[in-house]
């Protein structure tokens, strides 16, 4: 990766001498396995311009050119609080004294009961391997 610190090669800052943060554009976050992009989402970069940036849940799409996630739905999920600082037009950060950025998220949401009526379901994955038990739902 370009610019990216030896001791961390997946870090990477741009010093690039863009006009404002809306000149980068699209932002693209990779899943990697075995040292491989295998997974990646992609948006805007204005998505995470807020400095107290709340938990975001992103869907992953796979890429195809690696082949190791052939099924969209199994490409993941994840929750991530990402701020993009403009050095340009807000000065440099110091995020160290953010008192936002100090709190920990909660490793799990808070628990819900949630009731469904299915009325029609088809195509349903099996509980088990062998395909006899119930699908889940």
């Amino acid at each position: 990766m370009e610019n990216a610190p030896k001791d961390n090669p997946d870090l990477c800052e741009w010093t690039a001498p863009y006009q404002s943060i809306e000149d980068i554009g699209t932002i693209f976050i990779y899943l990697r396995y075995d040292g491989k992009r295998i997974c990646f989402w992609k948006g805007p970069i204005t998505q995470f311009t807020d400095p107290n940036a709340k938990l975001k849940w992103i869907d992953f799409e796979p890429d195809l050119a690696i082949g190791k996630v052939k099924e969209h739905y199994r490409a993941g999920t994840v929750g991530i609080r990402i701020s993009i600082h403009d050095v340009t037009a807000n000065g440099p950060a110091d995020w160290s004294k953010s008192a936002f950025w100090g709190k920990k998220l909660q490793k799990r949401a808070s628990c819900f009961k949630i009731r469904i009526f299915c009325w029609q379901a088809r195509d349903l994955p099996a509980a088990d391997e062998s395909g006899a038990s119930d699908p889940f739902l």
